[in-house]
């Protein structure tokens, strides 16, 4: 005795038995038509009467992987209706995370005849998109129909779908005293997979969304009457990511200093030095610095004098020359 392939009968010596309707066939395919089989498979009062069989071949293909999943034979009588359902396979394909795609197996049967008839079945693995309105427990069945089936993978529940970052600004004196209360910002974030139902594996990853947005906006610090802080605003901070650590920023207050009262440290000068340059016929032009001490008299008023100076000094040497010359 011996199982063929691809079909549900049994061979017992030149016979062969369809497992599923109980009938007898011989060495031709044909069916016996009055066999009787006892449980040791020994055939007994066997007519000579034969009918011809019929068949049927059912493919079922997962769509998803291109794979071949299971081809389902059936025979029977030609002339007779099948009471094979192509419904219950595909149940217990969906119960292990498949989906229907097609079936082109009529709901309510076929009639056996002389040529072999086929039919397809198309399936695809069912998706689940996970996010923190529809989370999961990690470990436990995808399909709970199958429960030896794939498993949740990690991080889909809700802890691991969603995540938070804050933004703290502090407002203090500058003795470490609390000038305003504190200011808190925070994005949150939220993460969307979509699992195979078959696999358990994550077929695609939709990443993590900041809500509203995944950057904290620009902070303007608070009017303190009579103090200055050191910052006027927090500046805008962008692509701010799941993981970031937080931020904390800290905005320092202060008296401003009194002009009217501020030492004045810029050096002062104690006294000018002024520059007379003298001119005379027939030599170059030279300078002698003289240093005078500063009087607190107008400078316009010390230049005049010098400037008559030079004049007298100019006329005294001219009326004196000629006399020289007469007297020698």
């Amino acid at each position: 005795m011996k199982f063929t392939q691809n079909t549900k009968q049994i061979v017992v010596g030149s016979l062969m038995v369809s497992m599923m309707s109980g009938m007898m066939l011989n060495s031709q395919g044909e069916i016996l038509a009055s066999s009787q089989i006892h449980q040791n498979n020994e055939v007994k009062n066997t007519t000579r009467d034969t009918v011809k069989v019929g068949k049927a071949e059912v493919t079922f293909i997962d769509d998803t992987t291109g794979a071949l999943l299971y081809v389902e034979t059936v025979i029977g009588p030609v002339g007779n209706q099948c009471d094979y359902l192509a419904v219950y396979p595909i149940n217990a394909y969906m119960a292990q995370g498949y989906r229907l795609v097609s079936n082109d197996f009529p709901d309510d049967g076929i009639v056996y005849t002389e040529k072999t008839q086929q039919y397809t079945v198309h399936l695809e693995h069912a998706v689940t998109v996970i996010d923190p309105e529809h989370p999961q427990v990690p470990g436990e069945p995808i399909n709970p129909e199958y429960p030896e089936g794939v498993k949740w993978p990690e991080g889909v529940d809700e802890q691991g779908l969603t995540d938070t970052v804050k933004e703290t600004i502090h407002y203090l004196y500058d003795d470490g005293s609390i000038a305003a209360p504190n200011q808190v910002n925070e994005i949150k974030f939220t993460h969307q997979m979509t699992i195979d139902n078959v696999t358990g594996a994550i077929v695609q990853d939709q990443g993590w969304q900041g809500q509203p947005q995944d950057s904290f906006g620009a902070v303007q610090s608070p009017d303190i009457p009579g103090y200055t802080p050191d910052y006027t605003q927090i500046d805008t901070i962008q692509h701010v990511k799941h993981d970031s650590e937080d931020i904390d920023k800290t905005i320092i207050y202060s008296k401003p200093v009194d002009n009217n009262h501020q030492t004045d440290t810029k050096p002062t000068v104690s006294e000018k030095e002024q520059v007379v340059q003298f001119k005379h016929a027939g030599e170059q032009e030279t300078s002698n610095p003289v240093a005078l001490p500063q009087t607190g008299q107008d400078n316009h008023w010390q230049t005049s004098i010098y400037l008559l100076l030079s004049l007298v000094m100019s006329l005294a040497i001219v009326w004196i020359m000629p006399w020289l010359k007469k007297s020698k």
